[in-house]
């Protein structure tokens, strides 16, 4: 027998089990990523396209698809951006020639 979620069995629990993890979860969609943080949605989706940012996609790409972020994975992300002092010992950059 079939669930509303396309599976039988097995496969339908660990279905519904996903979707009820995913559904107590806030979603972020591009645009409001963008708000959250200083940033561009265009280059939000940029990040997406080059998979450095890592993203659900629902549906195929294009007008009807769907990228959904999860928050931890934007902080973790912008985290991985962050420019640090160099050491102390390692002194000025210096260019080469």
């Amino acid at each position: 027998m079939h669930d509303d979620l396309g599976g039988t069995g097995a496969q339908g629990n660990r279905n519904k089990a996903w979707v009820a993890i995913m559904s107590a979860r806030k979603m972020l969609t591009p645009k409001e990523a963008a708000e959250l943080y200083p940033l561009s949605v265009s280059l939000i989706y940029q990040m997406c396209d080059e998979r450095r940012l890592p993203h659900y996609r629902i549906g195929g790409r294009g007008r009807r698809g769907k990228i959904l972020i999860d928050p931890v994975d934007l902080n973790a992300f912008l985290e991985s951006c962050r420019v640090r002092e160099p050491p102390e010992d390692e002194g000025p950059l210096t260019h080469i020639r």
